[in-house]
């Protein structure tokens, strides 16, 4: 499963959460536990894509003699 298939998978758990029924203790723990999963998975995405980035920047040497 992809990140970003996780990251909506996650959010509509927490969408849903407040009507499934559930008593507001259970939802007390599962709600913070969700979104730090979601914060985490969101923070590996975007560091993910900064290293992509510059990585791409280091490999083209074309584009460090312009400047």
């Amino acid at each position: 499963m992809t990140r970003e298939r996780l990251l909506m998978l996650l959010g509509i758990l927490i969408l849903v959460s407040p009507f499934v029924g559930l008593p507001l203790t259970i939802l007390t723990w599962i709600l913070p536990v969700l979104g730090g999963l979601t914060f985490g998975i969101g923070a590996s995405y975007v560091m993910r894509k900064r290293n992509e980035m510059n990585e791409r920047v280091q490999r083209s040497p074309e584009l460090s003699g312009r400047f």
